[in-house]
């Protein structure tokens, strides 16, 4: 999708959803121990649109994690969600993973092919939050990359036990 329909995309919402319903935060840069858990208030019953401003530390990956109460009947009580990135290489939109169990909903989402360094806003939106509790917690962690010198050793230590197998075998 274009940015300038990405752009008009989230003007409509914006628009259709109010901008009592709207917020935006700044969770400031990511790392891999990853950001404080912050409380995000829901309007009540009505569809919600918030953006969040972030970079990463390192790495090329972050996950976001977001969990509410639930007081819906069943999974077909859910509210769609979505997660729209914007900001340079990985911007789009996503789909997140939802897992209710009992009476929490927890929906999560990987970014991948991000950038170090470079500002970014995911924003998260939903079609109604009535059956969702007050607020909402997300938390953002940078994944980890395995250092370079790390993946040679591991090649160079099942070459060995390959090799010391091969000499087992033949005795």
């Amino acid at each position: 999708m274009s940015k300038l329909k990405q752009l008009a995309f989230a003007v409509a919402a914006l628009a259709l959803t109010g901008t009592a319903n709207a917020a935006f935060y700044t969770l400031g840069p990511v790392g891999v121990s990853g950001s404080a858990p912050l409380e995000v208030a829901l309007p009540d019953g009505d569809p919600f649109f918030d953006s969040f401003s972030f970079s990463l530390l390192s790495g090329s990956s972050v996950q976001f994690g977001l969990t509410s109460f639930f007081w819906g009947a069943s999974a077909a009580d859910l509210p769609g969600f979505s997660f729209s990135l914007t900001g340079g290489s990985g911007a789009g939109t996503y789909l997140p993973n939802v897992v209710l169990a009992d009476d929490l909903v927890s929906v999560g989402q990987v970014l991948s092919g991000l950038q170090a360094g470079q500002t970014y806003t995911l924003t998260i939106s939903g079609t109604e939050s009535a059956d969702l509790g007050q607020s909402y917690s997300l938390q953002a962690a940078a994944l980890a990359v395995p250092e370079p010198a790390g993946l040679g050793l591991l090649l160079g230590g099942l070459g060995l036990m390959a090799l010391a197998r091969r000499r087992y075998l033949g005795k």
